[in-house]
């Protein structure tokens, strides 16, 4: 992946706003590029979890 491909990402991302999926605040794009997303104080969530709610893999 480009840093060119990484800022369009970037801006797609930046505009979803969902309880469900985590925020993105920003990107470094210099070398080490940096992806600097929200705090999820109660960590990722377990992929059986996931399976659960969506048995058809429609996360």
């Amino acid at each position: 992946m480009t840093v060119l491909d990484t800022c369009f990402s970037a801006v797609t991302m930046r505009q979803f706003d969902h309880p469900h999926i985590v925020k993105l605040i920003g990107v470094i794009t210099e070398n080490p590029v940096w992806i600097i997303m929200e705090l999820c104080t109660l960590g990722e969530v377990p992929t059986p979890h996931l399976l659960h709610l969506h048995p058809q893999g429609s996360v």
